[in-house]
């Protein structure tokens, strides 16, 4: 539920998760049958979300540091 409410919810007209996320996501969830299937998955999505994390924060840095260049380009 709460994947379908993030693909619902707009950010900068934008959803929050792209539908193929939204899709993976019910999908996956509709095969958990027992408490092993569930382990399994818990640890995958953790996997899943820490490498996420790493690169987001990699690319956002990089970003970041891409602006600072260019806002000083023309000072000296």
């Amino acid at each position: 539920a709460k994947a379908t409410y993030s693909y619902g919810r707009k950010s900068e007209g934008k959803p929050l998760i792209s539908k193929s996320f939204k899709d993976f996501i019910s999908s996956t969830l509709t095969k958990i049958n027992d408490i092993e299937d569930f382990e399994v998955f818990s640890s995958f999505f953790e996997a899943f979300m820490g490498f996420y994390k790493f690169y987001y924060e990699e690319k956002k840095n990089a970003i970041k540091q891409q602006k600072e260049q260019l806002s000083k380009g023309g000072r000296r």
